[in-house]
């Protein structure tokens, strides 16, 4: 006789009561938090991914309910430090841009053209006496 389908729900039940955790008051939580993953260029994601199980911890509700106000406090120090780096950065392009790169070239004066002569050349014109 072949043995029945196992569902996930009951084998991480399972697992669970035998970390002696109640499956009706657990919640996971992510290790480090999200706010403070680097973010990858390539896939957009986190390093590591967000949803990895080696990096989700469950844990009782009362624990996480401790643990959720300094991660708030982890997430608020994350956004303002990445705020004065941004910043800083901003300025220290600024100084660059002004250091390195010369100042525009004022425009080289003209010399003034010379003048048409009203009087035409040629014979003089003779005077009175």
């Amino acid at each position: 006789m072949k043995r029945p389908h196992m569902s996930l729900r009951a084998q991480r039940d399972a697992a669970l009561w035998a970390l002696g955790l109640d499956p009706e008051n657990v919640d996971f939580h992510h290790d480090p938090i999200l706010a403070a993953r680097p973010i990858d260029p390539e896939t957009g994601d986190t390093i590591p991914p967000a949803n990895d199980p080696r990096h989700i911890t469950p844990m009782a509700r009362e624990a996480h309910k401790e643990r959720t106000p300094q991660d708030i406090k982890t997430v608020a120090k994350v956004k303002r430090l990445e705020k004065k780096e941004k910043e800083f950065r901003a300025r220290l392009e600024a100084t660059f841009r002004e250091c390195f790169d010369p100042p525009p070239r004022p425009k080289p004066k003209r010399s003034i053209l010379a003048r048409k002569d009203p009087w035409p050349k040629g014979r003089k014109i003779a005077r009175r006496k």
